[in-house]
């Protein structure tokens, strides 16, 4: 969800979900890691008038499906946005590349 308000930065929000469902480790002390301590989050870069965003950590690799999922970006009226499709890759890296 895109949405103006009267602050001024640029405000992205998300809530972890996902799982490893179906993984059967050999690691008898293996134990699966709650969405919630993945460690995915956004990470920016600026290219002049522009900011690239990007999600850190969003992984999808067999068992291992880990997103960030309700997106809401909150920016000031003068702000334009626009968005980008990403697929998770099996690594989580950043996508900061110049538009």
């Amino acid at each position: 969800m895109l949405s103006n308000y009267d602050g001024k930065e640029i405000i992205v929000i998300a809530v972890p979900v996902g799982g490893s469902q179906g993984y059967h480790s050999h690691d008898p002390k293996w134990r699966e890691t709650n969405a919630t301590d993945w460690g995915m989050k956004f990470v920016s870069a600026q290219f002049g008038s522009t900011l690239v965003i990007s999600s850190v950590n969003e992984t999808t690799y067999i068992h291992h499906h880990y997103v960030l999922a309700d997106i809401e970006i909150k920016v000031p009226p003068h702000i334009q946005v626009v968005l980008m499709p990403r697929a998770p890759t099996g690594d989580g890296t950043p996508d900061l590349s110049k538009p």
